[in-house]
């Protein structure tokens, strides 16, 4: 398992000769309800990126552990980054894999407001020849990947904040973390009373059609316990399932671009 922190220099020599490929995954310290740690989107995005390393050789990065949380400040002991901070910490870590000999880059994101962030970080490499960056947001592909194990009721939300794709990732990685009994479920209303509702925490419909907002300025203006949708039926085999499904996808990710030729 090519975990860089466990590895010495020549362990890490040795496997660049085998694979160009690194995941770096992203994660953030912020609240997720009553019955979750802050540290949620860390576990979970380090988690399926080790598991992924078991399953194909591929460098894994120690996990960035902040992310950008500004929406979460109003509950206390989350840390958010700028947006400038954290572009400029994943650009000189993405720089750095480059120079040891580093080609392929995929984020393992845990947390959604991390991305336009990472699609900057992305857009800037686009300069650079020789390079090819992906991102995979776990918990959409797990849902995407294990449609049979959640609700299709669109007010549970099994992919909103803290809900139950996200606990039952919890319970599996460590379930002495988790306080089901403290699990909530909190339906969306509509944007100040008009007829646009809210999907998830980053878009809203009117009339069913998609409209991506940026943000919620204050989680705490619609979600008391923090939570966004239903985390109520959430379970660690649940968790066990949807965490081996999206590592067999990124390990399948990783074999495919072992194949590919970068241009330049």
């Amino acid at each position: 398992m090519g975990l860089l922190s466990e590895m010495s220099w020549q362990e890490v020599e040795q496997e660049l000769k085998q694979t160009s490929v690194a995941l770096i995954p992203v994660g953030s310290t912020e609240q997720h309800g009553y019955h979750m740690p802050m540290g949620s989107d860390t576990y979970c995005a380090y988690e399926v990126a080790k598991r992924t390393a078991a399953k194909e050789k591929v460098i894994v990065t120690p996990v960035i552990p902040f992310g950008i949380s500004h929406c979460h400040m109003s509950f206390p002991g989350t840390i958010t980054l700028s947006c400038d901070t954290l572009f400029r910490v994943v650009s000189d870590i993405c720089g750095s894999l480059k120079k040891h000999g580093v080609s392929k880059f995929i984020f393992v994101n845990g947390h959604g407001h991390n991305m336009p962030t990472l699609q900057t970080v992305m857009d800037e490499f686009k300069k650079e020849k020789g390079v090819l960056f992906f991102v995979v947001q776990w918990w959409i592909a797990g849902l995407k990947l294990t449609p049979q194990l959640w609700s299709s009721k669109k007010e549970d939300l099994p992919d909103g904040h803290a809900a139950d794709i996200e606990t039952a990732a919890m319970l599996a990685i460590n379930s002495s973390l988790v306080n089901m009994k403290k699990a909530d479920r909190v339906v969306m209303s509509s944007l100040g009373g008009s007829g646009i509702r809210f999907n998830k925490s980053t878009s809203a419909l009117l009339k069913d059609y998609p409209v991506d907002l940026t943000t919620i300025a204050d989680f705490k203006q619609f979600t008391k316990s923090g939570v966004i949708g239903s985390s109520l039926a959430a379970t660690r085999e649940k968790g066990e399932m949807v965490l081996d499904k999206v590592s067999d996808f990124l390990a399948e990710l990783v074999r495919e671009l072992k194949n590919t030729e970068t241009a330049g």
